[in-house]
């Protein structure tokens, strides 16, 4: 199964991350600076400082359901102006509502958040939306991401995320936006509210049910307790652009970018890590090291066995110059681990309605290599799927769904109040 993993990456090799850096520094520390305060009573209390009006336009009705599009101002966008691009600040989303509800006292709905290059509305749409309509009586709220279909920045190409604090952006905003339109569903009779999200969206909606104020069910599939993996260690590692990333960290060690080296060593001091110059000369004095024994080996090698020898030692040193140097990786990871992991959020306040559905053989997420969720958020519920990241996605469209009934139905059965 995690063969599909492989093809797929070789089918999109052309696809880079992060080309133009770590992001605007005015961007990291505003970011930072959230992350570090996160809360949930802050954050509720931010979002009720603001007016957010929600438009909605009726799209398309037939015997079985309504389908609506809306808009409305991302909070961030007003919380921390600049962070979102403006092509991104204007939230848009397509809300399909049953006909006859599951349920004659409650109407169920799903927020349904987008995986990578999830663009628009119809995957989401056809792959699940349609069947919780038809066959589950469920409603559902499909919420496109920031740098995503109509909110991409022109000067991106489909979803290739220019800086790293894109990332962190669009996760930001989505907590925001859940909130609000679970707000605006409740005014408008309809509820409870869940959330789900494939991989990236998957990650997304765990961090919104976390730091939403109310019990919430939420089915995230095929994801982890934090996105450094895939960056850092899975198949998407590759995708990384490493050398503009590399290139700032010099220039941070160098002397030439203060603020932002003082961001990426307060990230490490979090983890109990050394300040970056440390690590980065502790790296340097390890290949120094290496570099001397294997230039004693080649000097006591006959010139006939260092000619042959020669081709090969270069093709390595190809090899080699395509994987990041050891301080850029590490430092991904602990600045993808300080802004998702799950560590660093609250626990949600009723885990046990909380169901992931990880793949056991997915390259894009390698569980064996980060803690189990229910060893972060204890009461939770863990579900293997068999598969890797691109078949299960493919072929586990039905789990997903009776996942999601099934999870639906708890809450419905158990009654919000006995969990508030």
């Amino acid at each position: 199964m995690a063969a599909g993993d492989r093809i797929y990456r070789s089918l999109f090799s052309n696809i880079k991350f992060f080309s133009r850096g770590w992001g605007p520094i005015d961007t990291m520390e505003s970011l930072a600076g959230v992350i570090t305060n996160l809360s949930r009573t802050k954050l509720h209390e931010d979002i009720k400082d603001h007016s957010h009006p929600i438009k909605t336009k009726k799209m398309a009705d037939n015997s079985e359901g309504t389908m609506y599009e809306g808009t409305f101002l991302s909070p961030l966008a007003t919380l921390l102006p600049g962070v979102l691009p403006e092509e991104a600040e204007m939230a848009r989303f397509e809300l399909l509502i049953p006909k006859k509800w599951r349920s004659s006292d409650s109407k169920p709905v799903y927020i349904h958040m987008a995986g990578t290059g999830d663009h628009y509305y119809w995957r989401r749409r056809y792959l699940y939306a349609f069947p919780l309509l038809k066959s589950g009586g469920i409603g559902s709220l499909i919420l496109e991401n920031p740098f995503y279909g109509h909110r991409k920045p022109r000067v991106q190409t489909r979803s290739q995320l220019h800086y790293v604090t894109d990332l962190f952006s669009m996760g930001l905003a989505l907590i925001h936006e859940s909130i609000i339109l679970n707000s605006w569903l409740e005014s408008q009779g309809i509820g409870p509210v869940g959330l789900t999200g494939i991989s990236m969206g998957g990650h997304n909606c765990s961090l919104s049910a976390s730091l939403w104020s109310k019990p919430v069910v939420a089915v995230p599939c095929l994801s982890l307790v934090t996105a450094s993996c895939v960056f850092t260690e899975g198949t998407f590692k590759s995708s990384v652009c490493w050398e503009p990333l590399e290139k700032e960290i010099l220039s941070c060690l160098l002397g030439n970018d203060e603020r932002r080296l003082n961001i990426f060593n307060l990230i490490l001091s979090h983890y109990s890590q050394p300040d970056l110059r440390t690590i980065t000369e502790q790296y340097r004095s390890k290949e120094s090291k290496k570099e001397e024994r294997e230039s004693t080996k080649d000097d006591k090698k006959n010139k006939l066995g260092s000619i042959l020898k020669y081709p090969f030692q270069n093709k390595s040193a190809q090899e080699r110059k395509k994987e990041p140097r050891p301080e850029a990786l590490q430092l991904l990871k602990h600045v993808m681990d300080f802004s998702t992991h799950f560590h660093n959020y609250p626990k949600p306040i009723a885990p046990e309605l909380l169901t992931f559905l990880p793949a056991n053989d997915d390259l894009y997420m390698p569980h064996h290599t980060v803690e189990d969720m229910r060893e972060v958020w204890p009461g939770c519920n863990v579900r293997y799927i068999d598969g890797g990241h691109v078949t299960s996605f493919l072929l586990q469209r039905s789990t997903v769904v009776r996942t999601l009934i099934e999870q639906m139905d708890r809450l419905l059965l158990l009654g919000s109040n006995s969990l508030a």
